[in-house]
């Protein structure tokens, strides 16, 4: 019997290396960048819609404020007062005016609203509220402290007609509903309330050109192009730096161009200032103060109906002029 001589064997096993080739990184790594290209866009979309959202509600927050208090003084708060020897910057604005019907009455009484020395600044009212700043607005809605030239700053600002605001030498005032010492009741607004602009977007710490030194004749003609300004002498600062005063580049636009139509803002003298050449008396205010967002396309307005409306910024110009005026008597379709 043949006997088999059966070796051991030893088996080596050899083991297949984890991980991926070079080939498939590079392959996930490009999977990973189309997801997040055709992802981030999406994200992006939906934080802005949202913020537009918001946007509009705080411009109805800011219409039903405004009706609360026509209900209770049956006018509309005025956009300042003054006196010819009023030299102060300004009084307390609409934005003061409201707050009791925002429920901030804790933060209004920090003002005295019926004092001749106009609106007094206090650390317990310089500070910024979430109501009165768009979130799409950078500079507005930053961190920056409440003490800044851009902390009390406010993203929306109230329709003080087409481009003449005042005449201090016979109280005369521009066409729009907010006016200084002016005291208008909604059943003036012969336009209709609901195609009257009451108030709409502006962008916080905005480049303005101060007219010093430009005519200051009654009616001073519209300009049709920015680069009119440059005919005048002029100085630049920052226009809406502060919500509190009441002065048309602080808390006021006017329609002399359509949304978000010039890079910068005018005006030709702040209301009421001693601003030489142009003496404190006979100082008339004019004013090219734009509204402007950074929504891609639009700004938003609250009509003096309450309603809130977005308006594209390829709008005609006439018929946001005359959206903008409160008995120009213009016929407004739809828009």
């Amino acid at each position: 019997m043949r006997t088999l001589n059966r070796k051991s064997r030893v088996k080596t096993s050899h083991r297949v290396p984890s991980g991926f080739t070079l080939i498939e990184l590079l392959v996930v790594i490009a999977v990973i960048a189309i997801l997040m290209a055709l992802l981030l866009p999406a994200v992006q979309q939906a934080r802005e819609a949202a913020r537009r959202m918001q946007c509009k509600n705080n411009l109805k927050q800011l219409g039903l404020a405004l009706h609360g208090y026509h209900d209770n003084f049956t006018v509309l708060p005025p956009a300042s007062c003054f006196s010819p020897r009023n030299k102060n910057w300004g009084s307390n604005g609409i934005f003061v005016h409201i707050l009791p019907y925002l429920d901030q009455i804790p933060l209004y009484q920090t003002f005295d609203v019926d004092s001749p020395r106009g609106a007094v600044l206090t650390p317990q009212n310089m500070i910024r509220l979430p109501v009165y700043l768009c979130p799409s607005d950078g500079v507005a809605s930053s961190g920056s402290p409440v003490t800044s030239p851009t902390g009390r700053g406010a993203s929306y600002a109230w329709n003080q007609g087409e481009w003449f605001v005042w005449n201090p030498n016979d109280g005369t005032y521009g066409s729009g509903p907010f006016n200084p010492n002016c005291n208008l009741s909604l059943s003036g607004i012969t336009d209709g309330t609901s195609t009257t602009l009451g108030a709409a977007e502006i962008l916080v710490s905005w480049p303005l050109i101060d007219g010093r030194g430009m005519p200051s004749g009654v009616g001073v003609a519209r300009p049709t192009d920015p680069a009119a300004f440059a005919a005048w002498t002029a100085v630049t600062r920052t226009s809406h730096q502060d919500w509190i005063t009441g002065t048309v580049d602080d808390t006021g636009f006017t329609t002399t161009f359509g949304p978000n139509g010039v890079p910068k803002d005018f005006i030709s003298v702040r209301e009421n200032q001693p601003n030489p050449p142009v003496p404190i008396v006979t100082g008339i205010t004019y004013a090219a103060i734009t509204s402007r967002s950074r929504h891609t396309g639009i700004v938003h307005a609250l009509l003096l109906d309450g309603s809130v409306r977005s308006f594209s910024e390829n709008m005609n110009g006439n018929v946001w002029r005359a959206l903008g005026s409160r008995n120009g008597g213009e016929f407004v379709g739809e828009h």
